[in-house]
């Protein structure tokens, strides 16, 4: 089962997580779908990376990271 983690500037108080994961889960059959942490600060690219490049160390080869800063 392919590994998806997802580390976003979202936060956790819109409908933008679950529509992404909706989304994700509707075109991507059989995926696990991993939160890294959606409460990177707007347009903060440097503060998700080095969230997520510490985070991605440990998951499985060929796990997808997505990283959505706006």
């Amino acid at each position: 089962m392919p590994i998806v983690t997802l580390t976003t500037d979202y936060g956790n108080a819109s409908h933008s997580v679950a529509a992404l994961k909706g989304y994700l889960l509707s075109k991507c059959k059989g995926i696990q779908l991993v939160d890294i942490s959606h409460q990177v600060k707007p347009f903060d690219n440097i503060g998700g990376a080095y969230i997520a490049k510490n985070a991605a160390v440990n998951f499985p080869t060929n796990s997808l990271h997505l990283i959505i800063v706006n």
